[in-house]
């Protein structure tokens, strides 16, 4: 997804017969909304800024919660961080998997141009899963963000905690599958053995957001 064009105009691309944006780009946008809203939850749960009156919490700018102003800040420009850095892997999943279609379409006329082809192919491939790997560092932290957040936010907010892990649970599927797909096209063993450590974490990851999510639907419906 490019930051310049608007959501519908992604979608239409999406939904269209070009290779590209594809299920990466989709992984990469779930990961950016679900750091956008740990973001948003930051924002209204952080205390108000010193005033220089009131008690004590006032004078040091926490909540109710005892956490300070600037733990929230610390929270809030991280999530904006991951949100940029979900947006890039979105372009780059984009770039890289139109290489990987671009490499298809090299002549394979003769066994030296299939040999080049194949080996343009497993190269291409190797690259198209980097953007992947990237979601599921951004969805752990992600996961690590709303923990954060679980005792400290209003308690009106905790929902969109859960729905901030539902989304970071769907960037770390997204990119397990999006890894798995191309296991069976990279021969390198020690490669292959890497992307399965992948999608190894990319289990746990899963796991970690459902029981984040699991515990705020419990602390909701008390």
């Amino acid at each position: 997804m490019s930051r310049s064009e608007t959501i519908e105009q992604y979608l239409s691309r999406l939904g269209s017969g070009a290779p590209t944006p594809g299920a990466g780009a989709v992984g990469a946008i779930h990961a950016a909304q679900a750091a956008a809203l740990i973001g948003m939850v930051a924002n209204f749960s952080k205390p108000p800024e010193d005033s220089g009156e009131g008690g004590s919490a006032a004078k040091t700018g926490e909540g109710a919660s005892g956490t300070s102003a600037t733990d929230f800040e610390v929270i809030l420009s991280e999530a904006d961080q991951l949100m940029r850095t979900a947006l890039d892997a979105a372009e780059s999943d984009e770039e890289k998997f139109q290489r990987v279609v671009d490499c298809y379409k090299l002549p394979s006329g003769s066994d030296e141009e299939r040999a080049k082809r194949s080996a343009a192919i497993r190269e291409a491939l190797v690259e198209a899963t980097l953007p992947a790997r990237a979601q599921l560092d951004l969805a752990t932290a992600v996961v690590r963000l709303g923990e954060e957040l679980l005792d400290v936010c209003k308690a009106d907010l905790l929902s969109d905690i859960a729905v901030a892990a539902e989304a970071a649970r769907a960037a770390a599927a997204t990119s397990r599958i999006t890894v798995e797909a191309n296991l069976t096209s990279i021969a390198e063993d020690s490669l292959q053995e890497s992307l399965r450590e992948h999608t190894q974490k990319a289990d746990r990851v899963v796991l970690q957001a459902e029981e984040l999510s699991a515990l705020v639907r419990q602390r909701v419906l008390e």
